[in-house]
């Protein structure tokens, strides 16, 4: 599970400066071209990068700097599948959130004849994410976000540092072809150039938190585990609500975490429990942001 996270990431810790260039096509449910542009991206580290999505009508560049993101173009009424486009190419698994040691299911299969190893971490089904990688090297070749409806398919493998992306990537809902993309260059960013990762005059600072309701929070949910009854609690026939503040992190991960009210009997289980949860990362235009929100936790007795 590991291997196929450091294998298919061209973000990683090791990852030399590089730039990127593909094409892409945007289906309507006909199967008819309604948009075809360009993503491009100059990355050389977590908080220094340039990435670009231009169409037919638009332009719109993203910064990422040690001060924040920053947008220049249109904020808003750009296709989420383009930032899936640039997922798929570049961190894939990062969503996933696989950490040493944390259950999954692993599951052999035959895809019109090729074998593959299909992986999920124990999560909620209705909001699972599948991930199918070639059984002799852990190289992803399908995604399948069950709560997007969406299957990914990744074609013609590159190679680039040792590490995996698809050369050609098909995103489909449905059952229909709704992206169509092919990487045309991936090669080291020699020489770096700092202006290139300056923001334009143009470009505005984008929000690093937003608050979320509970619900919201619920369906980006993609594993929990469930809290332990403590036993006293139980003797003493105690139940209800534990109401807690979270505050949850760029990959879905538990940033920090505090009781509202509940019983007092309570809190801590659900405390130790909720630490645990992996959610999918909350995009505002499509780029992962923090976000503030309320979680429930509901301790029942057995009749």
């Amino acid at each position: 599970m590991l291997a196929a996270v450091r294998l298919n990431n061209l973000t990683g810790p090791d990852v030399k400066p590089w730039h990127i260039k593909a094409t892409y096509r945007l289906l309507d449910d006909k199967g008819s071209v309604a948009d075809e542009g360009v993503y491009e991206e100059l990355w050389a580290g977590p908080v220094k990068s340039k990435r670009t999505f231009t169409g037919k009508s638009f332009t719109q560049t993203d910064y990422l700097t040690s001060g924040g993101m920053f947008r220049s173009g249109p904020h808003e009424d750009v296709s989420q599948l383009l930032f899936d486009l640039r997922r798929e190419l570049v961190t894939p698994l990062f969503s996933v959130g696989f950490k040493n040691g944390e259950p999954y299911i692993s599951k052999p299969v035959d895809v019109n004849g090729m074998k593959l190893l299909c992986l999920q971490v124990n999560m909620l089904p209705s909001n699972g994410i599948l991930n199918c990688v070639s059984i002799d090297k852990p190289i992803l070749r399908i995604s399948v976000y069950a709560s997007d409806h969406l299957q990914i398919l990744h074609n013609r493998i590159l190679n680039y540092q040792n590490n995996y992306l698809a050369g050609d990537l098909k995103i489909v809902r449905d059952e229909k072809p709704v992206l169509i993309a092919s990487v045309e260059q991936i090669e080291p960013l020699e020489p770096l150039n700092d202006s290139d990762f300056t923001p334009s005059p143009d470009a505005v600072a984008q929000p690093r938190r937003i608050n979320i309701s509970a619900g919201v929070a619920v369906g980006m949910l993609q594993s929990h585990t469930a809290p332990v009854y403590p036993q006293s609690a139980l003797a003493a026939r105690i139940s209800g609500t534990v109401a807690l503040e979270a505050f949850i992190n760029v990959d879905g991960t538990i940033k920090d975490l505090h009781v509202v009210q509940g019983p007092p009997e309570l809190r801590q289980a659900a405390l130790d429990a909720v630490r645990t949860w992996r959610y999918r990362p909350y995009l505002l235009n499509g780029i992962p942001v923090e976000v503030k929100t309320s979680v429930n936790v509901v301790f029942t007795l057995g009749h």
